[in-house]
């Protein structure tokens, strides 16, 4: 059985391994390493994920393994690497191809997206490869896909770009569930029963979204002269739809090469 090897065992690595472990421990040995791997031991424990933990001495043997990079992106030159790899799979924003390629040696290169939902396999993951092998690709898109969707798009700097659609996204509309939650105490409800009717229409937007675009959703809603259009031209002329863009924006272009510079 091939080894899938995880250096990092941060936020994302513990949420991809919650949401896909049952998936992947049936087609890898799945091993986990980094600067103090043993941290994760807890969360393996108890979520009874099988994994061998391998501490860091003098370098990471990655030979003939895929190879999942789940660190900070200023950290990648922090680590030798020893060996070639089948595949690395890197989470890296801003990290292109060519910086996986002079630290570590490897066959085949995929850059990816993901979001903190991995952990219930419902991540939308933007993906780029680099010189796809079939045999070595068919498998390395395989582990994205145990967490969620995999879109792939054109080139590696549309994967950063889906920050805005799929990265920091979740922080977006996490920040207009609480508003809404807010704004239903304001008018009465109680916090429970605020936030028990959010989660659902939430769940029924994510619905409706599979089958009709947004902007056919809000013309469903509005009535003319009814609350819902007077409601949205209060958030027009507060400029919400272009904050929405701007932010976006500003997070897109936090993730740029530009904004950091690797260690030597």
């Amino acid at each position: 059985m091939e080894i899938l090897q995880f250096i990092g065992y941060g936020n994302m690595a513990q949420a991809i391994l919650e949401g896909s472990h049952e998936i992947l421990s049936k087609r890898f040995i799945l091993e986990i390493t980094g600067r103090n791997p043993e941290k994760i031991a807890p969360f393996l424990q108890e979520k009874n994920i099988q994994a061998r933990i391998i501490p860091y001495k003098d370098a990471i043997d990655i030979h003939q393994k895929f190879v999942f990079l789940l660190f900070k992106p200023y950290n990648l030159k922090d680590f030798n690497y020893q060996g070639q790899a089948k595949s690395v799979l890197s989470v890296l924003a801003g990290v292109g191809f060519k910086a996986l390629s002079d630290a570590i040696d490897s066959l085949h290169y995929l850059k990816c997206m993901p979001n903190i939902a991995s952990k219930f396999a419902l991540s939308s993951t933007a993906v780029c490869e680099k010189s796809p092998m079939p045999l070595i690709s068919q498998k390395a898109l395989s582990i994205i896909e145990s967490f969620g969707n995999c879109v792939r798009v054109g080139n590696e700097e549309l994967v950063d770009a889906s920050v805005a659609t799929n990265g920091s996204a979740l922080a977006f509309l996490s920040l207009v569930a609480s508003s809404l939650k807010d704004a239903g105490i304001r008018e009465g409800l109680n916090a429970r029963d605020s936030l028990e009717l959010v989660k659902m229409s939430f769940k029924g937007f994510a619905r409706l979204l599979e089958k009709e675009r947004p902007e056919m959703i809000i013309e469903q809603i509005c009535t003319p002269k009814g609350a819902t259009i007077e409601g949205l031209s209060v958030l027009e002329k507060k400029g919400v739809r272009g904050a929405f863009i701007k932010a976006c924006q500003k997070s897109v272009k936090k993730m740029r090469p530009k904004n950091y510079t690797l260690k030597k």
